[in-house]
């Protein structure tokens, strides 16, 4: 009888996984049936973002604090602000060889599967097994779930959205069971859900009070207080162990543009959604409301409307407790839904920072979690007649089937497109370098006529570029920056240049700035000669600046955690060890579940950063062109089929014009065999926003023609005109004009 009942147990696991996968399958297949990378609001974001993830992994930076091609090349601090398991999930996807275009479908369908599970998880808690499955039904197929998925495509917040349901359920269950062990497993699901969506645990936080309270108010009262400790104590906890990141992310502001709090308020308003449109009664969904936020719709109404039916009829039979749980839950979502809806204006106006949530219509995230508890709890109110049972279990399933089907109908198939490269479906080849710079025009290009309030929030409130309007003009037109510095006659010999790093031996006859092609966030640190000295941001960009005294002297610059970042490291990682060892002996399967998953997440990616090569050491060749900008570094590296050239620009006065670079591969008797001619920095730079005294990195890649002869190759270097075509001549000591271009180095290559 024990192995049967065991079997059983094992086949009724085996189904609940199977039920929930299918779930979260379905709901994602619209990804899968959409040919390139789906589009929405956010998918091009997300992906461009985890190319510069990669990117920094793979350059030796496990974990990046600023991505450096983004912003034209001026670098945001997106993994200083922006919560790391979302990425981290996605990019160990990336790290098993699969694209991009596949990680992003494969990482939001799985992303919808723990959806289903984590619902389930908590509605079999609190009303059985039937009861999970309609909650994981009703959750997974919200209109809100679906449209965040498929129109919005906001990864941390539909990861948000699939852990939220753990911080419940952890509740439950140290109230239930208070001691070690659940404060354990509750201190882990509020770290959790602080590193996959801080916007989410703000939301998630009234409405955890609130049932936490709830709980307490239905404790004896003599285990109350004790009760609420436990509570307590796993809330503060689980916020010390995720502080290496939220601490640093809200306190270091100055890494992310000032928002003007009054015009986010009134857009945060102007986004309510009126009741009328909220809960309209359509019998399919057609995602009219602002920003493609769904109606509840006729199935959802129906729904609720038997599970209120069956709380009045049936609700005096139940346990207190389950009957408190139905109606707790019901009442939670009449208030996340009150807090969506422009009902709500009068209270928000009393609350301005309510506007860092950016979009009201977040609270249908905890609305449709309570929405789907209330009508789980259908499965405890079940009539105990079979016949009765019978027909209420075959509306359920009805009911469910309409709902599932009425969010789905409407959902769109379409492709990302990339306008400004006439690109209609954005595949794995249009990720890259080109592809993240036109994403970036066609942002600019959509905020032509007016800002949004929260574009390009993260270029640092230091750069004078914060204002939405600058920026977006500057991406568009490239107009010169002048600046008033005069001409620099400095000369650098850099023996390593990153896009996080400077060390170079300088020398001048004047003071002067020395400044990267990078915007100044928090974590910029220098030295000259040994000496500390601050990095300050230089007008008018907001780019991270040194004085250099005249003469000779040794100059760093680097971006690092900032001690704050350190501290906050070091806590969290006292407090996981502590965790860790508690865990080991109170939890084992929960500590080995959190250890495998931990080393399973940062393991690959550091492995990777450890083991890349340290890039060829800097050659220092001091070419002029025409007194406007020095060539004073070179490195190459040859590939198989690729040649990789570094150089080291040093900016010698403002320039009106934009100058192209060109690389071009020739042998000895002027035949062209592999060239590159495009804008500096990949793409992303304007010669004429250069900054006197300006050290700039500029790579290039060049694919090498197969078969090529094996032989010696001259790399020949030049700048000209973007607009003439005209090139800027290579001078002499005295100013005279003698090349248009500079034969830079030979070098073997080709198969024998």
């Amino acid at each position: 009888m024990n192995g049967d009942s065991s079997e059983a147990r094992i086949f009724r696991s085996f189904l609940v996984l199977a039920s929930t996968a299918v779930l979260g399958l379905v709901a994602a297949a619209p990804l899968w049936l959409t040919p390139g990378l789906p589009n929405s609001d956010d998918s091009l974001t997300h992906i461009f973002n985890l190319f510069a993830f990669d990117r920094q992994i793979r350059s030796g930076d496990w974990f990046p604090l600023r991505f450096p091609d983004h912003g034209l090349a001026y670098g945001y601090a997106v993994p200083a602000y922006y919560p790391p398991l979302p990425y981290l999930l996605w990019e160990l996807i990336r790290l098993a060889g699969v694209g991009y275009v596949l990680t992003f479908k494969l990482g939001f369908t799985l992303i919808t599967l723990l959806a289903g599970w984590t619902s389930f998880a908590l509605g079999r808690a609190l009303y059985g097994l039937r009861g999970g499955l309609v909650v994981a039904f009703v959750y997974v197929f919200s209109p809100y779930l679906l449209a965040n998925l498929h129109f919005r495509g906001a990864l941390a917040e539909h990861l948000g959205l699939a852990v939220g349901p753990l911080l419940f359920l952890a509740i439950y269950q140290l109230v239930k069971q208070p001691g070690w062990g659940t404060y354990l497993a509750a201190t882990a699901a509020v770290a959790l859900l602080i590193v996959t969506h801080f916007l989410s645990t703000l939301l998630y936080l009234p409405f955890a009070l609130l049932y936490a309270l709830w709980w307490v108010a239905n404790t004896p009262h003599a285990l109350r207080m004790r009760t609420l400790t436990w509570l307590a104590a796993a809330a503060f906890s689980g916020a010390a162990l995720s502080a290496f990141y939220w601490l640093p992310a809200a306190v270091e502001r100055d890494g992310l543009k000032q928002i003007d709090l009054a015009a986010a308020l009134g857009d945060y308003l102007a986004r309510l959604i009126a009741p009328a449109a909220l809960l309209a009664p359509t019998p399919f969904l057609d995602y009219a409301n602002q920003h493609s936020m769904p109606e509840l719709g006729l199935a959802a109404w129906m729904l609720v409307g038997l599970a209120a039916s069956g709380l009045v009829v049936y609700g005096s039979k139940l346990m207190p407790e389950q009957r408190g749980q139905q109606v707790f839950w019901g009442v939670a979502s009449l208030l996340a839904l009150f807090l969506t809806s422009t009902l709500a204006a009068p209270l928000w106006r009393q609350f301005p920072p309510v506007a860092i949530l950016q979009f009201p219509f977040r609270w249908l995230g905890a609305a449709w979690l309570g929405l789907a508890l209330f009508v789980g709890g259908l499965a405890a109110i079940m009539p105990r007649r079979r016949e009765l049972r019978m027909l209420g279990g075959g509306l359920l399933v009805l009911l469910l089937l309409w709902f599932g089907v009425a969010g789905l109908r409407n959902l769109p198939l379409e492709p990302a497109m990339l306008r400004s490269l006439g690109v209609a479906q954005v595949g794995e080849e249009h990720i890259n370098l080109a592809g993240l710079r036109a994403f970036e025009y066609d942002q600019a290009d959509n905020l032509r006529n007016e800002c949004w309030v929260w574009a390009y929030e993260y270029v640092p409130r230091t750069s004078g570029l914060s204002d939405c309007v600058t920026m977006r003009d500057l991406i568009l037109t490239g107009s010169p920056v002048t600046t008033g510095l005069p001409p620099v006659r400095a000369q650098m010999q850099a023996s390593q240049l990153t896009p996080n790093r400077l060390v170079a031996n300088v020398s001048s006859p004047d003071p002067w700035t020395l400044s990267l092609h990078a915007f100044w966030i928090p974590g910029w640190q220098a030295t000259v000669d040994g000496w500390p000295v601050t990095p300050q941001p230089l007008d008018p960009l907001g780019v991270v600046s040194v004085a250099v005294p005249a003469g000779e002297h040794t100059v760093q610059i680097e971006h690092a955690p900032t001690m704050l970042r350190q501290v906050a490291r070091w806590l969290s990682a006292l407090l996981f060890l502590i965790w860790l060892v508690l865990a080991l002996r109170l939890r084992p399967k929960l500590a080995a579940a959190t250890l495998g998953g931990l080393l399973l997440l940062i393991g690959p990616p550091l492995l990777l950063a450890t083991r890349t090569p340290q890039p060829p050491p800097f050659a220092n060749p001091e070419v002029e062109f025409a007194g406007q900008v020095a060539l004073q570094g070179y490195a190459l590296a040859v590939t198989p089929g690729q040649v990789q050239l570094d150089l080291a620009w040093l900016a010698r006065a403002e320039m009106n014009r934009s100058y192209k670079v060109f690389v071009h591969v020739i042998d000895d008797t002027g035949r062209l065999w592999a060239q590159a001619d495009r804008r500096p920095v990949g793409y992303a730079s304007n010669t004429n926003r250069w900054l006197p005294g300006q050290a700039v990195l500029d790579t290039h890649h060049l694919l090498l023609p197969e078969p090529l002869p094996r032989g010696e190759y001259q790399v020949r270097v030049g700048l000209y005109d973007e607009a003439s075509g005209a090139r800027l001549p290579v001078v002499d000591e005295t100013g005279a004009a003698v090349d248009d271009q500079v034969l830079l180095v030979r070098v073997a290559l080709g198969m024998r």
